[in-house]
């Protein structure tokens, strides 16, 4: 088995780094930028393909820092560029700053020459998920046969399902009420959720205070025993 965790974004003539300075010199347009990075992208998951590697990272791309682009995935961006509604515009004013702001402070990565940007953040701050970077990334992958490659690594990458009596939301799906279960029904968790669907559709109240009683115990004993079956 074979995986490349990141694959090195600049180009074999620095194409990216053209781009981007083209970019802020205000000599090429965002849609340019945009596609000279879809065909690096595209262009270096070939490569991988055809190099016979059996896992293959998407979303590893970044246009600047891969710490600014954690920080846009989770929402966690400073609110001092918060007046800046351009998502691009905001992003390399973050990176470089502009008239108007200062670029956010950078860090060594330990004791190397490479650098980071800091992360500033703070209590007012309402962390969600944001994946259009990530579908992008992904259907380009997807339309170039790399998907097998990708979808592999995914299912690599999750965890275990645990259950909750508490409704927490999903933060990869970005979803503020998430489940699943399987059909046809294969564990005691995927009878337990479809009675209680089938209570809630029938507005069953006293079946479903039934099926909710003791709910906490239920799944705990669920999730003590995941991976015994």
């Amino acid at each position: 088995m074979t995986y490349v965790v990141g694959f090195p974004r600049i180009g074999e003539q620095r194409e990216l780094k053209k781009a981007l300075e083209a970019y802020w010199a205000g000599n090429a347009s965002k849609e340019e930028l945009k596609n000279v990075a879809s065909d690096l992208r595209k262009r270096h998951w070939i490569y991988q393909k055809n190099a016979g590697i059996n896992l293959i990272s998407v979303n590893d791309f970044s246009f600047y820092d891969n710490m600014i682009d954690a920080m846009v995935m989770l929402n966690a961006t400073p609110a001092k560029y918060d007046d800046i509604k351009d998502c691009m515009d905001k992003y390399f004013a973050m990176a470089r700053g502009d008239d108007n702001h200062k670029a956010m402070e950078m860090t060594k990565w330990f004791n190397t020459n490479y650098h980071y940007i800091v992360p500033e953040l703070d209590e007012e701050m309402d962390f969600k998920a944001s994946i259009e970077k990530i579908k992008i990334e992904y259907n380009e992958a997807k339309e170039l046969g790399i998907k097998k490659f990708v979808d592999k690594l995914i299912i690599r990458s999750q965890q275990q399902a645990r259950y909750d009596a508490v409704c927490t939301p999903h933060f990869a799906l970005g979803f503020d009420r998430y489940t699943h279960f399987t059909s046809p029904i294969r564990r005691y968790s995927d009878l337990t959720l479809h009675r209680l669907l089938k209570s809630i559709i029938k507005k069953d109240k006293k079946q479903m205070e039934y099926i909710l009683r003791n709910i906490e115990s239920k799944l705990t004993n669920i999730n003590d025993c995941i991976g015994c079956n």
